[in-house]
């Protein structure tokens, strides 16, 4: 299954009744990480990969009834930050305001860095769901869920944050939660779309703030982004943990804080240098 090879790396808010303070201890600090990746990974279910999920080549949409729904203009330099990120991630998450197809659009040619790869498979997870509604096998579908299986998605458009006269990026997301029981995964994912002459280039994970859990496991992620004319500059922090320090009796939490960048070129985002703490 394509996408279900990232659900554990990407952290999300974890359902607090799943986390159990009696779990067993344990002195391998340096392995836990891989234990949360395991543990979860196990038992988080995704949509089988279609014929809906695979697109082959970047589907024909009405760019101007897409643009038409964005309704704010940013200029640069543009700060994504955490306050930008918690306004996106409280809206109604039971409300699209992309198509299937524009959402198909606009997610087809992804940048190859790892905040954008862990959070490709929403994309895929809200066409496969959105699908399902239009073929009208979604109530079965939900009806026969088990724990662990992804239950809701949606997109939306934001806003476009201006570059020159001819270019800018178009800032849109996927929400997504699997089913209320552990192991439990949501969260919200955002993306920059760059468009020049109102045509999309490629796209890039801009924001996030997600989580998810398998008692005594957990993982948060949480990115942020400064937006330059010419450049971007991502920041992931992810935290984790699940068990407890022998001698102490506190939770080892493990944390990642690096720095991934972006050059703005005039065909799209180019990746720049390597991952920095």
């Amino acid at each position: 299954m394509k996408y279900l090879a990232f659900i554990i790396l990407v952290g999300l808010i974890a359902n607090s009744s799943c986390i159990n303070s009696n779990s067993s201890k344990t002195s391998d600090i340096n392995n836990q990480e891989n234990e949360v990746a395991n543990e979860i990974d196990s038992t988080i279910t995704l949509p089988e990969e279609t014929e809906d999920t695979i697109i082959k080549s970047r589907p024909k949409i009405n760019v101007e009834s897409l643009l038409n729904k964005i309704d704010t203009t940013y200029s640069t330099p543009f700060n994504l930050d955490s306050n930008y990120v918690e306004d996106i991630s409280s809206l109604d998450d039971n409300e699209s305001t992309l198509t299937n197809i524009e959402v198909q659009y606009l997610g087809f040619d992804m940048v190859n860095n790892q905040p954008t790869n862990l959070a490709d498979y929403n994309i895929g997870t809200f066409i496969e769901l959105d699908s399902m509604k239009i073929k009208g096998t979604y109530e079965d579908y939900v009806e026969n869920m088990d724990i662990g299986m992804m239950e809701r998605s949606s997109a939306k458009i934001h806003s476009k944050i201006q570059i020159n006269t001819t270019s800018f990026i178009l800032i849109w997301s996927v929400f997504y939660s699997t089913f209320e029981a552990c192991p439990f995964s949501s969260g919200t994912a955002i993306y920059g779309t760059f468009f020049k002459d109102n045509q999309a280039y490629n796209t890039a994970v801009l924001g996030e703030s997600s989580g998810g859990g398998d008692a005594p496991y957990w993982s948060d992620t949480f990115i942020t982004s400064e937006i330059h004319s010419t450049k971007i500059s991502t920041r992931k922090i992810n935290q984790s943990g699940g068990e407890d320090n022998e001698e102490t009796g506190e939770e080892i939490i493990e944390t990642t804080d690096k720095i991934y960048n972006l050059k703005i070129t005039t065909l799209g985002f180019e990746v720049i240098g390597q991952e920095q703490d």
